[in-house]
């Protein structure tokens, strides 16, 4: 495990990451930004969280959904969190700038994005409450085209029959046989008989 970072399956040398601690946005908002553009390739994910800004497109709120109005399109509830996306699209251009620093090509694609709950931070003074911040992690790896093993042409095989298919099969080769031997015997020369 990279130290860190959450992700278990971490590898420094294929894989890009950047961290941003004490954002100064809910930790909710932030889970379901980093939810719905984790998979996509990093180009994608800048460009929807810049129509978010524009109030374009929203992001579908699955978890913390509760009094959150419908949007249209293929989900039910969700928001335009415009500061989350003002927090995490610099994330995403660092995270570019990083796996070109490592010699990382191809399309990259966010394997990891998670956001978690930072220690909670008093305000002070006659004016109390919490400052919600949150840390959200980002990792990028190049896309990895899988190859298809090629298929192998296989000599064809002759169908089996069925069992019950053969024992007949079987038993009308010895009738044959048995009727072969029968006129074989027939047409051979008949017995001298003595007088």
């Amino acid at each position: 495990m990279a130290r860190g970072i959450s992700m278990q399956t971490y590898d420094g040398k294929t894989m890009a990451k950047v961290i941003g601690t004490n954002l100064p946005v809910s930790k909710k908002i932030a889970y379901e930004v980093t939810n719905h553009i984790r998979g996509r390739p990093v180009d994608k994910a800048i460009a929807l969280l810049q129509d978010v800004q524009k109030l374009k497109t929203p992001v579908p709120y699955k978890r913390y959904n509760k009094d959150t109005p419908h949007r249209k399109g293929d989900f039910a509830a969700g928001r335009f969190p415009e500061k989350a996306a003002r927090y995490i699209i610099p994330m995403l251009e660092s995270l570019k700038a990083n796996a070109e620093n490592k010699g990382l090509t191809g399309e990259l694609i966010l394997v990891h994005a998670a956001a978690h709950m930072t220690g909670k931070r008093h305000r002070y003074g006659r004016i109390q409450g919490l400052k919600r911040t949150t840390h959200v992690e980002l990792v990028a790896a190049p896309k990895v085209e899988k190859k298809k093993p090629a298929k192998k042409a296989e000599p064809k095989k002759e169908k089996s029959t069925p069992k019950k298919a053969e024992k007949s099969s079987e038993a009308e080769v010895k009738k044959e046989t048995a009727d072969k031997s029968a006129g074989s015997k027939s047409e051979s020369k008949p017995k001298e008989t003595k007088k």
